[in-house]
């Protein structure tokens, strides 16, 4: 099982997840994987963000890495099953605030596979 970290943030954190994101970016490739940083909201999430996928076996250390590194950033993580909806609804974990996902945009991708955010041309 594979799993998403998103990471968020408000835009006057901004430099905050950037540097975050360049740290991240600097540790790719050792235990998780950093997609593509987004200044606004895209897909369900309800702020900006970035993600970190990373496998089952290197879970308990990369949240380590996370939730030393996050300086207050709100963190969703969630089992990459490949059922969105219910990978985005049922199997999360929260780092900080818990912050609303907006559950209709699955129904949207369901119409319209091109609005998924993960796809191939989408990965940083």
């Amino acid at each position: 099982m594979n799993y998403h970290a998103h990471i968020y943030f408000e835009l006057p954190q901004l430099e905050l997840a950037r540097t975050l994101y360049e740290k991240a970016r600097s540790c790719q490739g050792t235990i998780f994987t950093v997609w593509r940083f987004f200044e606004k909201k895209v897909g369900p999430h309800h702020l900006p963000m970035f993600e970190i996928h990373f496998s089952h076996q290197d879970k308990t250390q990369v949240l380590q890495w996370i939730d030393d590194h996050r300086q207050g950033l709100s963190v969703l993580i969630h089992q990459d099953s490949g059922d969105d909806f219910k990978d985005h609804k049922t199997t999360v974990t929260w780092l900080g605030t818990e912050l609303p996902i907006h559950f209709e945009f699955f129904h949207q991708v369901e119409a319209d596979p091109s609005k998924a955010i993960h796809a191939p041309s989408k990965k940083a």
